[in-house]
């Protein structure tokens, strides 16, 4: 065992750890091992993402998978990066936004171009769909999210599913 003393306190680890715990490190590791403003803008999109399917106050499994797999497929990210990235997202919206999310959604608009925030866009409306349905708070906050990114959308085209660009 390796003992670490910080004062009063001393935190004991054991040189066997379990295959989870490292399993856990070594997605740490590949997270820190990303450029500052790929992890950042993948960040703001889990986070933006987690807002849609957060709007009707439940995240499915089906919702967290879809956004899952929209960071592998366009972020290229591993999938248990993007696990943790999503779960991050989860955490933040659960302890309470004060704020954050309009000023997430603001940071898009100002560092992505337009391709990259209509992409997003179709992105919150395959998230939306990912559990069978498109509620009306789901709805609501794609609209609301859309203008914030400066992407104009019809309503109809959510509940189709497709953004129509």
């Amino acid at each position: 065992m390796t003992t670490i003393s910080e004062g009063r306190h001393a935190v004991t680890r054991s040189q066997s750890t379990s295959p989870a715990a490292e399993a856990v490190r070594e997605t740490l590791r590949e997270l820190r091992s990303m450029q500052p403003p790929v992890l950042h803008h993948l960040d703001a999109v889990a986070d933006t993402l987690t807002r849609i399917a957060d709007a009707d106050e439940v995240i499915t499994d089906r919702e967290s998978d879809a956004i899952e797999e929209l960071l592998v497929a366009e972020g290229g990210l591993a999938e248990a990066v993007a696990v943790l990235l999503v779960e991050m997202a989860r955490q933040r919206r659960r302890a309470g936004d004060c704020g954050a999310a309009y000023a997430v959604t603001r940071g898009l608009r100002r560092s992505a171009d337009e391709t990259v925030r209509r992409r997003l866009v179709d992105a919150m409306i395959t998230v939306a769909h990912a559990d069978g349905r498109c509620s009306p708070p789901e709805i609501e906050a794609i609209r609301c999210i859309a203008a914030e990114l400066g992407v104009h959308l019809e309503t109809d085209s959510i509940l189709l599913g497709a953004s129509g660009h």
